[in-house]
C-alpha cells in the first residue's frame, strides 16, 4: 500500500501533533494504517458508493480518538489521506 496526503491533511496533522493533548495521533495513525490490506482499510463508513475508489471515514480509539477521512484507490493500492480531526480536546469536533 502506498500512502499520500492532501495539503489539508498535512496542515491539520502538523497542527494537531504539536499539541500535547494529541500526542497519540501519530502512533495511532501508524498502528492502524500500516500493514493492512486495502480490503481491511475499507472497514470504516463509506461516504460514496464506489467499490473501486471508496471514500472512507474511519473512527480510531473510540469516543476520545480521531476521525480520519481517506480515499482508497484499490487498483493502484494507494491511500490518500484527505483530512483528520480529533473528537475531543481543545481542537475536537463532533463532525466536519
Amino acid at each position: 500500500m502506498k500512502f499520500f496526503c492532501l495539503e489539508d491533511f498535512k496542515v491539520e496533522f502538523e497542527k494537531l501533533i504539536s499539541k500535547k493533548a494529541y500526542s497519540t495521533l501519530e502512533p495511532d495513525l501508524i498502528n492502524y494504517f500500516l500493514g493492512k490490506s486495502a480490503q481491511e482499510l475499507c472497514s470504516g463508513t463509506r461516504l460514496n458508493n464506489s467499490d473501486i475508489t471508496p471514500y472512507v471515514k474511519k473512527r480510531l480509539k473510540g469516543s476520545g480518538g480521531y476521525r480520519f477521512y481517506f480515499l482508497l484507490i484499490l487498483k493502484n493500492e494507494s491511500l490518500y489521506f484527505m483530512f483528520v480531526h480529533p473528537k475531543t480536546g481543545p481542537m475536537g469536533a463532533n463532525n466536519i
